[in-house]
């Protein structure tokens, strides 16, 4: 299960507290469903891709980078956004390049 909560604009404070109400939600319909999300006392919670587990939120936003995009390959800019602890996906994805403009995905 994924749950995403997007807009247009920078309004981060909005965007999460419309995450957080969807979550809670959820969370009280699979508690009256005697169910609820996974969690394990030492990984935290449980998901299917391994780069996520214990975290319970990965947060990503589309920023527009042209110049930077004209002079690094995709695996550079992986690379770059590794020194700073988030994760660089080109516009289809990782290892792909930039998307028009030079929009790229970067997470946590």
């Amino acid at each position: 299960m994924r749950i995403i909560s997007m807009e247009e604009g920078g309004d981060i404070v909005g965007i999460f507290t419309r995450w957080s109400k969807g979550i809670e939600k959820m969370r009280s319909v699979l508690e009256g469903l005697e169910s609820g999300f996974q969690f394990d006392d030492h990984f935290g919670f449980i998901h299917t891709c391994p780069s996520n587990v214990g975290t319970g939120l990965r947060a990503s936003a589309m920023i527009l980078l042209p110049l930077l995009s004209e002079k690094l390959t995709p695996h550079q800019l992986e690379d770059f956004a590794k020194r700073f602890g988030v994760q660089a996906r080109g516009g289809s994805g990782e290892h792909t390049p930039a998307g028009p403009g030079g929009k790229w995905d970067v997470s946590n």
